[in-house]
């Protein structure tokens, strides 16, 4: 697991707290376990984020986003977002654009990027 513009999945998951009748994070929203990259492109007010994880061996992405100055929970802001979580072909990976939150964060992210991209082959 790799997550990148965040202190660790907790701080991940917080973000995403406010969503539904238990605020907890929206319905799909990975967990710990399943995590295998979650990337956050944070600048100013406004922010962006990409997380991949696997399920029942299942490949899912959410991409996710915020316009506000108060983060990603919908409790908190306006415009907040997170996808519906996608189930991707493992092929896909390797034929996708690299998403503009990885291409944001640096050597780091696209490092994680590329592994993850060659452990879906």
């Amino acid at each position: 697991m790799k997550i990148i513009g965040w202190a660790d999945y907790a701080a991940l998951r917080s973000d995403f707290s406010g969503y539904g009748a238990n605020d907890g994070p929206p319905e799909g929203f990975p967990e710990e376990n399943e995590v295998l990259l979650a990337v956050d492109a944070q600048q100013s007010y406004e922010g962006s984020c990409v997380i991949y994880w696997q399920r029942d061996g299942k490949l899912f992405e959410a991409e996710c986003g915020h316009c506000s100055c108060y983060g990603y929970s919908e409790k908190q802001a306006h415009g907040n977002q997170f996808s519906k979580p996608t189930e991707i072909p493992t092929a896909y990976l390797s034929l996708r654009e690299i998403p503009y939150p990885i291409r944001q964060m640096g050597p780091e992210a696209l490092v994680a990027w590329d592994f993850l991209q060659e452990a879906s082959r």
